[in-house]
């Protein structure tokens, strides 16, 4: 395989060829329904399948990564956002998990236009949801029905919105991870009283989430962000 080779498959057959040509078929196979094509096995993926409180219509979920471009003032989507969401509902996924990072409050999120889940912000997001949906039932008919879940994301040490000077969203000290960012051991800690507080934009965020109508919530703990930071601080004293 090519340094920086890009892949551009539009059927199973391209995949298999390239399979082959890498002399990679013992490590990746591919199977076929018996006396049928590749083709004959998709309705499996297409038939119905209940997962927790949710009857999906299909098998196919898209996770799909924030596009940064909400409205870097305040927070709210854009008419690109809407063109994408709108876009996720037209591609035949009974089940969009988190549809994009959102951030719980604006000095939290990791980009200047990641869309931030506050109450100002619930009619635009609301309308995302409905044109979501909207294009769904256009493209697979009216009775179609769109599960969607919103991940809520605070950045933690990596926020981009803190105002300048402030201290870093430490939630402990590991040396490698403050060094990247300028920090040290004297670098001070987030208070007990400022956890608790990003706990209560959590909450305030699902409530906006909620009343915009997704159907769940995905709390986004990765990448050191708060939440993952907030789970791995073992040398932080006291409750957290």
């Amino acid at each position: 395989m090519a340094r920086g080779e890009y892949f551009n498959f539009k059927t199973l057959e391209d995949l298999a060829a390239r399979v082959t040509a890498l002399k990679l078929g013992g490590a990746i196979g591919f199977t076929e329904p018996a006396g049928g094509s590749a083709a004959a096995a998709w309705p499996a993926l297409a038939a119905p399948v209940q997962t927790g409180p949710f009857m999906l219509a299909n098998r196919f979920v898209t996770h799909p990564m924030e596009g940064w471009d909400g409205d870097p003032v305040t927070g709210a989507p854009t008419a690109d956002l809407y063109r994408r969401w709108e876009r996720m509902g037209e591609s035949g996924c009974a089940l969009v998990w988190g549809v994009e990072a959102l951030a719980v409050d604006f000095p939290f999120r990791a980009n200047k236009n990641q869309v931030v889940m506050v109450a100002a912000n619930t009619g635009p997001i609301a309308e995302g949801i409905a044109r979501m949906r909207a294009a769904h039932r256009r493209a697979f008919g009216p009775g179609a029905r769109l599960v969607i879940g919103a991940q809520l994301t605070c950045s933690g040490r990596y926020s981009y919105g803190r105002p300048a000077g402030s201290p870093l969203a430490l939630v402990y000290h590991h040396p490698e991870l403050d060094r990247r960012l300028g920090a040290g051991p004297d670098t001070p800690l987030m208070t007990d009283a400022q956890m608790e507080g990003v706990v209560e934009q959590y909450a305030a965020a699902a409530r906006v989430a909620r009343e915009a109508g997704f159907d769940f919530l995905d709390l986004k703990a990765c990448h050191r962000y708060w939440v993952n930071e907030t789970l791995a601080a073992k040398t932080r004293p006291g409750p957290y």
